[in-house]
């Protein structure tokens, strides 16, 4: 016979004891200094001078956790953030950067994150070679987290689109009147 209260004090006690296991095993198996190129550590330091507030292997976590839950947003990330006193440990950081902070982190260092990233896809390759060379010859990427810029997803692009075609339609008009 079951016990509806005993399963609800199994599962919390489950819950609760294994709570942090994703971070700490993150922190346990992966450590992202070593896979940042040099190149990226003196870029980073020398353009932010001798102050600063957050180590670039805090942002990069940040990053990271943002990809591995899926956080659609920077906002989003910060608003985990400021609840998240485990996230905060796991990424380094006393106090919450600022979205200028992350937003200028991206777009200030997007070739040197992609060295970062070439890094860890050269380490994965290894990898999973020795776990089964079959696979990982076959192995898909799933591309669904990549965003890229088009100018198609700017909302001034149709704006610019739909002018033309008016320019268009009446030049049309006047060069073609009985159409």
């Amino acid at each position: 016979q079951l016990n509806l209260c005993d399963i609800s004090n199994d599962f919390d006690k489950f819950y609760n004891q294994n709570q942090d296991d994703f971070l700490s095993l993150l922190n346990q198996f992966i450590n992202i200094s070593d896979f940042i190129p040099f190149s990226f550590y003196r870029k980073y330091y020398s353009h932010f001078g001798t102050k600063r507030d957050f180590s670039l292997e805090s942002m990069l976590n940040a990053f990271i956790i943002k990809n591995i839950l899926s956080i659609p947003s920077v906002d989003l990330l910060i608003t985990f953030l400021s609840i998240s006193s485990e996230l905060r440990k796991f990424c380094g950081f006393l106090k919450i950067p600022h979205k200028s902070q992350f937003s200028r982190f991206k777009s200030e260092f997007s070739d040197d994150l992609n060295d970062l990233f070439n890094n860890l896809v050269d380490f994965s390759e290894e990898i999973s070679q020795k776990i089964n060379p079959f696979l990982s010859s076959i192995l898909i990427t799933d591309t669904t987290g990549i965003e890229s810029y088009v100018a198609e997803n700017n909302p001034k692009f149709y704006q610019s689109q739909l002018k033309k075609s008016k320019s268009h339609a009446k030049f049309f008009a006047s060069t073609n009147p009985n159409s």
